[in-house]
């Protein structure tokens, strides 16, 4: 696809890339993508409002509610895999995550499968953005 390797070289040479939903299904090799983070990746269609457990193990998660609502509109549910750490599951059994970073190159990826952008208020939706972002940035050169 189109950039696909200009993206490779951005993200090997430090860049950060934060997928939402169709730039999750990009960063992660589905269906035309480049596997930037490591997982599997299952689609089922579904629409509206989900609770994602927040995980504190991860930099953009600190200070964030344990759980927060988050509008999924049919992104992926993602199988974490060695090489991957996980923001937030969709799930109490930590099998299913809706928000995934990982490092390609010297250069950081988070993908998410529900859309925290584009509340009304500032949220809790809003800081893990904001936070997302903090941690992307803080690995560039």
């Amino acid at each position: 696809p189109f950039g696909l390797e200009q993206t490779r070289r951005y993200l090997r040479y430090g860049g950060g890339l934060f997928g939402i939903c169709a730039g999750q299904l990009f960063a992660t090799g589905h269906p035309n993508g480049h596997r930037f983070v490591p997982g599997d990746f299952y689609y089922l269609r579904g629409n509206g409002p989900h609770q994602v457990q927040m995980t504190e193990q991860h930099p953009a998660a600190i200070g964030l509610p344990p759980q927060i609502i988050i509008n999924r509109q049919n992104g992926d549910f993602m199988i974490p895999r060695p090489g991957c750490d996980v923001i937030g599951w969709y799930d109490n059994q930590n099998i299913c995550a809706a928000v995934m970073a990982s490092r390609y190159g010297l250069g950081r990826v988070v993908v998410s499968s529900p859309h925290p952008e584009g509340d009304n208020s500032y949220s809790p939706t809003d800081r893990l953005c904001i936070e997302v972002t903090r941690w992307i940035l803080e690995g560039t050169p």
